[in-house]
């Protein structure tokens, strides 16, 4: 019997965002072969998309393909290999398996010959409380964890008999009672490595989803407004377009998010005018890295009050 696989487990994000597609592929937009954990290939998209595509070749030592993905709806969430399910998939070899992991290499859901729509051949994975699926039979080993919303996890997808192991080469599957929807062996620990012993022949594949974005993580631009007075307000641009105007002191945040590596340019486009006052922007530029950017603030003065006896100032 032939098994496939697919793995998701949280990783850091590395490639450029391509922003609008529908449609990852593991050569054209990750720029070469995926791998498991650290090697993992994000799919670096903002928004959803609906496919993931690429090839394994067992015999060349390409065993297991991972993702880096971010569920973004658990009650619509699902990734399957069965046409069957979403006509969107395409798999040349056709017995699959798939997994969903955690940041930490611990398992979520596992899937294998479980698809309602080929019981026995192809697989889905999805929330088995709040998910899409009505799978062919029950889980004999759950995983009982359940998927959160918005949180990033990995997919690796390979074929028959690479199974997931730990660090002592235990397998994380329990082979014995995979019939239908099947946790990892409980007296394993969490996933470290793929065993490579197949030689199935290369194959392409086209792996489909619902409730799935990409992994492109946005940074906010703020800091704290001072010294503004009741009745008046101040507009502050960024990067040369996006705009906020404020009119109270506080905290602040830009609408618009960046990427990491992205560039921000804070200045002050409209002055205070009923009373006059003069403001400035601290920290004002520089490049996100890896986190919101707060410190951007900005302190007023009253040029009213300084300069109401023409030049010279009040005593």
């Amino acid at each position: 019997m032939f098994n496939k696989k697919i793995i998701f487990s949280l990783l850091a994000l590395s490639s450029a965002p391509i922003v609008g597609a529908q449609n990852w592929d593991e050569s054209l937009d990750g720029g070469g072969d995926s791998g498991i954990q650290d090697a993992a290939q994000p799919v670096a998209l903002e928004g959803t998309f609906t496919t993931i595509s690429g090839s394994l070749d067992p015999a060349g030592g390409d065993h297991v393909d991972c993702y880096q993905i971010k569920v973004s709806d658990v009650t619509s969430f699902y990734a399957t290999s069965d046409p069957g399910v979403d006509p969107a998939a395409v798999i040349g070899e056709p017995d699959t398996r798939l997994w969903i992991w955690n940041e930490d290499g611990s398992a979520i859901i596992s899937g294998n010959d479980d698809s309602p729509g080929q019981p026995g051949l192809l697989s889905v994975v999805a929330d088995p409380v709040s998910g899409p699926i009505a799978y062919a039979a029950a889980p004999t080993n759950p995983v009982t964890t359940s998927l959160v919303d918005d949180n990033l996890y990995v997919l690796c997808l390979s074929y028959f008999p690479n199974d997931p192991e730990d660090v002592g080469l235990v397998d994380l599957v329990d082979m014995a009672t995979f019939e239908a929807l099947n946790g990892p062996n409980p007296a394993a620990g969490p996933f470290a490595a793929y065993e490579n012993t197949g030689s199935d022949p290369a194959a392409s594949y086209t792996l489909a989803f619902a409730g799935a974005e990409g992994t492109v993580v946005e940074y906010s631009v703020g800091g704290t407004l001072t010294g503004l007075l009741a009745g008046n307000d101040v507009t502050l641009q960024n990067n040369g377009g996006d705009n906020i105007i404020l009119n109270a002191n506080g905290p602040y945040v830009f609408p618009t998010t960046l990427s990491d590596g992205a560039s921000y340019d804070v200045t002050v486009l409209a002055q205070p005018t009923g009373p006059l006052q003069t403001c400035v922007a601290v920290n004002s530029s520089g490049t996100i890295a890896g986190s919101n950017v707060t410190n951007v603030d900005v302190s007023c003065d009253n040029l009213d009050l300084i300069f109401r006896n023409g030049f010279e100032p009040t005593p």
